[in-house]
């Protein structure tokens, strides 16, 4: 008797992760962007790698951005999982651009705002002005106003007491007094029972084509296990990054120009 076999069936295929909603207003490209966005020589950020969570309830980090700029450090904190539930910058220019691209305006001057108009939050971030501890801001230090806003970073975590904080600002301020400036800013964070850790990082180490030393400063209510991110080799290069100059409408700037071209007409 002729022994029958049943057909084999196909396996069917695992379903995709889901793609990230993204808002229509960032979707929208323009055809320049788009090409840029399709060229492998771009540098592109990487998809989130982390994914920003209280361990305990499961919900998303909540998180400030303090002397905000433009939204650098918010960029880093979204992608890695985190909500941001307030923002603070003083200068115009910069609000509308973070404004823009965030959809929300920071509020103004740190100075003016009440410990209750802070809501509650897991991480402090901030990158308090540098220019009172940068050799080209003359280096004086708490004599600078700009110097003194530190402060303000330690009101609103003794107020508000969240899980951890991110800070960040010049290479300088870890010399600056021969290190006594930087010495009190650690003493006052550690005497608000924060576990502190401080390092010099370089943008280069980090593949991005810039070298840009920074002090980062993290802290910890708890004594978690930290540490500080691998180097990466550098893959991509600043010509890999720019704009080429036919592709900038050089009339938006004041001050820049292809190189050259302020000597045509001489």
């Amino acid at each position: 008797m002729k022994k029958t076999t049943k057909p084999l069936k196909a396996k069917p295929r695992a379903k995709p992760a889901a793609e990230p909603k993204v808002s229509a207003r960032r979707k929208k490209q323009s055809p320049a962007s788009k090409k840029a966005n399709d060229d492998s020589s771009v540098l592109r950020e990487d998809p989130a790698p982390y994914g920003a969570k209280d361990t305990r309830t499961g919900s998303k980090l909540r998180f400030i951005d303090l002397f905000a700029g433009i939204g650098g450090i918010r960029l880093g904190l979204e992608r890695a999982g985190g909500k941001c539930v307030f923002s603070s910058e003083w200068d115009s220019d910069a609000t509308k651009t973070y404004e823009a691209y965030f959809g929300d305006k920071p509020a103004g001057d740190i100075t003016k705002i009440q410990n209750s108009d802070v809501p509650d939050h897991d991480i402090l971030a901030g990158g308090f002005p540098c220019q009172a501890f940068s050799i080209i801001g003359g280096m004086k230090g708490f004599g600078d106003t700009r110097g003194t806003l530190f402060f303000e970073i330690e009101r609103i975590l003794r107020a508000k007491h969240p899980k951890a904080f991110l800070l960040e600002n010049v290479r300088n301020l870890v010399s600056h007094d021969k290190g006594q400036t930087f010495k009190v800013i650690l003493e006052h964070l550690k005497l608000l029972g924060y576990h502190v850790h401080w390092r010099i990082l370089n943008a280069l180490q980090y593949n991005l084509p810039q070298k840009r030393e920074r002090v980062i400063i993290v802290g910890f209510k708890e004594n978690h296990p930290f540490e500080w991110p691998q180097h990466q080799p550098l893959k991509k290069t600043l010509a890999a990054v720019l704009e080429p100059d036919e592709a900038v409408n050089w009339k938006k700037f004041r001050l820049m120009a292809p190189f050259g071209t302020q000597f045509q007409n001489n």
